[in-house]
């Protein structure tokens, strides 16, 4: 593990308030396939270097940062109603995540035209005119590849919304949900306000496998 690695991993990120100190690298107990570990109690993220003497590459790690985030966001959203959220679908939300702020460069203060949601490409109306509902704000059609978002409050605001409307699209593709509501949990204020407060966007875009590779062309 190089200097470059440490540097890409953050020691502290605030999920929701709450302040979870970061341990890299961890080494798991021999024999484990463990790359991360949530502790709710202890206010901590386990993320190992390597798994059975293999270096994890940076963009792995963060896909694994971020699914422990998303275990510390969903302890802190969950409430009665709330279904107990598959391993799986962490997993597919990780992933997903990651690879719609990578591939599209979110979050820059601007509403793209088209989001790239695993091998499909998303079309964002905006501004879009909900005529028949005067306090809609955003709406997504999966099948047809289309979210729909209003001209309605600041750009944080708007932001927040595109959030979930690229959660929706994460459940439809990565997790092979039909219904992001279904999940009864508001898992895109804690996604947006987990990435945006800790900068994981621009983290997880420098580290990239593209982000490095530019990098590098920069420095020679």
């Amino acid at each position: 593990m190089n200097k470059g690695t440490i540097k890409a991993i953050p020691k502290r990120i605030d999920i929701l308030g709450r302040k979870y100190d970061i341990i890299f690298p961890y080494t798991f107990e021999t024999g484990t396939t463990y790359a991360g570990m949530h502790d709710n109690c202890e206010m901590t993220i386990k993320l190992a270097s390597n798994v059975n003497n293999t270096d994890i590459p940076i963009p792995f790690i963060h896909v694994v940062l971020m699914h422990e985030a998303m275990h510390g966001i969903v302890s802190i959203l969950a409430t009665e109603d709330t279904p107990e959220m598959p391993e799986s679908v962490i997993d597919g939300f990780s992933l997903g995540l990651y690879q719609v702020i990578v591939d599209n460069n979110l979050y820059k203060g601007e509403i793209p035209k088209y989001l790239k949601v695993g091998g499909l490409t998303y079309e964002v109306t905006y501004p879009y005119d909900f005529v028949d509902e005067n306090d809609a704000s955003v709406a997504i059609n999966n099948p047809c590849g289309k979210i729909l978002l209003a001209d309605i409050g600041v750009m944080d605001y708007k932001l927040r919304k595109l959030t979930f409307g690229i959660c929706s699209a994460v459940y439809y593709v990565y997790c092979g949900g039909r219904n992001f509501s279904d999940l009864k949990i508001n898992l895109e204020e804690g996604i947006y306000s987990t990435i945006r407060d800790n900068n994981l966007d621009k983290l997880f875009i420098k580290y990239s496998y593209k982000g490095m590779k530019n990098a590098g062309k920069k420095t020679r």
